[in-house]
């Protein structure tokens, strides 16, 4: 799976020859392009991971070898739409989307006949389905790491009891939106977002627009600023109400000594550290919080680290976690609304350590099982495989 030059003499015979496209700046996407090709590997899949600007590769595409290697790529966050030989021969790449549709839908970069796009959330597949053309649409959601050993977990002292992964987000696409004349109805958006269970596109076209051009125009202009905002208020929200409540809260995350919170005896803050990094420290708490605004949708990768390293997954319900877990047997939902159920369950779970136990330990084997990057990589080469036939 290492980079090499490929001979196709030294391959294992398999079913897939695979080339993993690590292109994006980005050190999460990284590391779940990372697990796929460890996993693929691991399933007897020839499978290869490239770096952007890798030499091999380049000589690859200019000599037009693509084909004649490999079955299909593997990217993140639809890069790699511009490179010619996508558009000159029949290859096909699936990318994953870790982005809301809309960061995505204004690109118009969509032209690769076999793109695939995997939405780690079921809504925004649904509305990419409708609204972002010339790609084809799959719901996979994210996944917890197998690379590294997490056999024994339940044998080490935890000594953090909660743990939050954020940075603090000042509003950087506030003075863009100040100078525009729907200023006003953004914040009145933002309010009502952040309050609702519903969807942003129905809030934007329940209450401001009436038809789907006005809300898909204004949502692609503003939807990632509106969404970004009201998801870091609810951390916030989250992490103040626990330490106004004496209740020690561990954070990895940038920029919070810009906080108000930043000297709060009860506000423990860590650098920044890479995804996977940041994920070990997992294995040392006792609850992680995903704290996700009321309109939460798909899942998230906290959720399923959390609970392959032995912590308690308290988190913001989805319909999704809801139809994968069983509530207080192997999760635990607190009401975003409310966030008193977020400091009663917090305070019960630190103090009742047989039932947290019995949770992480059912958990953990749910999601060993179900919700790593080994299984979704099986779901991956499903979903091509279906296209394949749906193609033929």
């Amino acid at each position: 799976m290492t980079d090499s030059i490929l001979n196709k003499n030294d391959w294992i015979k398999c079913k897939y020859n695979i080339k993993v496209l690590d292109t994006y700046n980005n050190k999460l996407t990284g590391y779940f392009l990372k697990n796929i090709a460890y996993a693929l590997y691991n399933d007897n899949y020839n499978s290869y991971i490239t770096k952007l600007g890798d030499e091999n590769f380049l000589y690859e595409s200019k000599n037009n070898e693509i084909n004649s290697f490999y079955d299909f790529f593997i990217t993140a966050n639809m890069n790699y739409f511009d490179i010619d030989y996508f558009f000159n021969n029949n290859t096909i790449c699936l990318s994953l989307v870790l982005d809301r549709y809309y960061v995505h839908g204004l690109q118009n970069k969509v032209k690769v006949k076999n793109y695939l796009c995997l939405w780690a959330s079921e809504r925004d597949c649904n509305y990419a389905k409708l609204y972002i053309e010339g790609a084809n649409h799959a719901f996979l959601p994210h996944a917890a790491s197998i690379i590294d050993n997490k056999s024994e977990v339940f044998n080490n002292k935890r000594c953090i009891d909660v743990l939050i992964s954020s940075n603090y987000h000042e509003n950087v696409y506030k003075n863009a939106a100040i100078n525009h004349k729907n200023f006003d109805i953004i914040n009145k958006i933002l309010n009502i977002y952040y309050y609702s269970a519903n969807e942003l596109e129905k809030v934007i076209k329940e209450y401001f627009f009436y038809n789907d051009e006005q809300m898909l125009e204004f949502i692609f202009d503003y939807g990632n600023y509106i969404d970004l905002t009201t998801r870091f208020a609810h951390k916030y929200s989250v992490i103040n109400k626990l330490i106004i409540n004496n209740i020690y809260v561990h954070c990895h995350g940038r920029y919070w000594q810009k906080s108000d919170i930043f000297h709060n005896e009860f506000f423990i803050n860590y650098p920044y550290k890479p995804t996977a990094e940041a994920h070990k420290e997992f294995n040392n708490a006792k609850i992680v919080i995903n704290p996700m605004i009321p309109s939460f949708d798909g899942s998230h990768e906290r959720v399923f680290e959390a609970m392959t390293r032995g912590a308690l997954c308290i988190t913001t319900p989805s319909d999704f976690l809801r139809q994968i877990f069983i509530e207080d047997e192997e999760i635990v939902f607190y009401d975003p609304l409310n966030l008193d159920t977020l400091v009663e369950k917090v305070n019960y779970y630190l103090t009742h350590e047989d039932e947290r136990l019995r949770i992480t330990h059912n958990a953990y084997k749910n999601a060993i099982k179900n919700h790593t990057w080994a299984q979704r990589s099986q779901e991956l080469v499903k979903i091509y495989e279906d296209y394949m036939v749906k193609k033929a």
